[in-house]
């Protein structure tokens, strides 16, 4: 046996095992285990932060009894957290585009463009808090 440049082993009359070769074929269909295992951790992280900073958000707003401090923060956090998303996206739809991968870069510009949105409408509600809690 030896082993074949894209890494499977073949055996020694140059034919590929089964399993690896239903990896490199046209109608192979990765699944969901396989997807999530090929996601990159800088993706994991975004994400899992995008969604705690909201739900940090919603809890700090809907709470009757939460501090202006504490509001501050959950709209600091907001903003950077999507702030970091849109400037990733940005570099993600150039790579896209540059790729010729234009459905990709329209749907990467505009989740970067929804990201800025709440980036910027998080630090507006901080500088309005700002402003209420010095006058």
């Amino acid at each position: 046996m030896s082993i074949d440049p894209r890494g499977a082993q073949s055996k020694s009359d140059g034919s590929v095992s089964a399993a690896a070769d239903a990896e490199y074929d046209e109608g192979y269909s990765p699944t969901l285990v396989e997807r999530l295992r090929g996601l990159s951790p800088a993706l994991v992280i975004l994400t899992l932060g995008s969604l705690g900073s909201l739900l940090f958000m919603i809890f700090a707003v809907t709470s009757h009894t939460t501090p202006v401090a504490v509001l501050m923060s959950a709209g600091v956090v907001t903003g950077l957290i999507f702030g970091v998303d849109a400037v990733i996206s940005t570099v993600a739809t150039w790579r896209a585009t540059q790729d010729g991968e234009t459905g990709r870069a329209f749907l990467l510009a505009f989740v970067g463009g929804v990201a800025c949105l709440l980036s910027f409408g998080a630090f507006c509600g901080v500088a309005v808090l700002l402003l209420v809690l010095n006058s």
